[in-house]
This record gives structure tokens, sequence and C-alpha cells, in this order.
């Protein structure tokens, strides 16, 4: 997520949909549906507008008695669709959010973890 600047540590606003407390250590992720949309909007969209404009251009060149139509409009298509699809998801990214995926242990109560499957060992954290 780009989060370890120069050994700063970050602040992050989150929506606390697992009811967290202070101090508690928590795994964090993108929203289900955000993640949903910006795979359409990256991956479906431009592939979807890539492969529709190749058809209408092959079935309007062999009716126009130009073949090369369908690559001319498969491609116009693509760039049309990428740009449009790359401005919602540059708007996706500055407005969606992150929220807490689960709390992986509580200093209150230091013996109980919640979610003992989902525990990070201490190597494999990135220092910051």
């Amino acid at each position: 997520m780009g989060l370890c600047k120069a050994g700063l540590m970050q602040v992050l606003t989150v929506k606390n949909t697992e009811r967290a407390r202070v101090g508690d250590t928590v795994k964090i992720g993108l929203v289900q549906r955000t993640q949903y949309t910006g795979y359409v909007l990256a991956y479906v969209i431009p592939s979807a507008s890539l492969v529709l404009g190749m058809v209408g251009g092959y079935l309007l060149g062999t009716y126009a008695g130009f073949p090369q139509l369908d690559i001319i409009a498969g491609f116009f298509s693509l760039l049309v669709a990428s740009f449009f699809s790359l401005r919602r998801l540059k708007r996706l990214d500055s407005s969606s959010s992150i929220e807490i995926v689960s709390v992986l242990s509580d200093p209150w109560n230091p013996g109980a973890l919640r979610a003992v499957e989902e525990i990070i060992p201490d190597h494999s954290i990135s220092p910051c």
C-alpha cells in the first residue's frame, strides 16, 4: 500500500466494522465492493469494448466494403473505454475507503487473541 515512507508512522482512517478498540492490532483491507468495482473498471470494460468494437467494425466494414474497419473500430473503442474507465478509477481511488478485516490481538487481554488463524508472524512484517 505504500505506507512505509522513510520510517514515518502513517495514520489511516478506516471503517471499524469489527469493533476494534484503541490499541488493538488489526488487519486492514479494501472494502470488497470497491475492489470488485476496480476489477470491472480496469479489466472487464476495456476488454469488452475491444471485442464489441471489433465485432461492430467487422459488421460495418463488411457492409461498407472496408475490411480494415474492424481493427480501427476495435482500437478506437478500446481507447475511449479506457479513457473513461481510468477517469472513473481515479475517482474511485480518491473516494474509496479501507476497513478493518479482523482484530489480531487485544492489548487489554493479551492472552485472548480473536483470530488465531490470521496471526502474522513477526519475521514477515516489513519494518516501516
